[in-house]
């Protein structure tokens, strides 16, 4: 049976890690897409959901670029 190398056991760690985080802002993309359509809001509550749609869109595009930079690494490393 094939051990699997440190890099390989650190790469699937990160990719859990990471994965969680992810699950996570979809979890919270979901929650406003509720809050969106349920009612109307009042400004402040539109500006603190664009926020947080924002940080969650560069949270999610930057742990995807980590997941597949190191994909690629792993990939030419072997």
């Amino acid at each position: 049976m094939h051990k699997p190398s440190p890099k390989n056991n650190f790469f699937l760690s990160d990719v859990q890690r990471k994965s969680d985080a992810l699950v996570a802002a979809g979890i919270g993309l979901e929650g406003i897409g509720l809050l969106l359509a349920e009612r109307e809001l009042e400004h402040d509550e539109t500006n603190a959901l664009l926020h947080a749609v924002s940080a969650l869109g560069v949270m999610v595009r930057s742990t995807a670029h980590e997941l597949f930079s190191g994909a690629k690494q792993l990939e030419v490393d072997q």
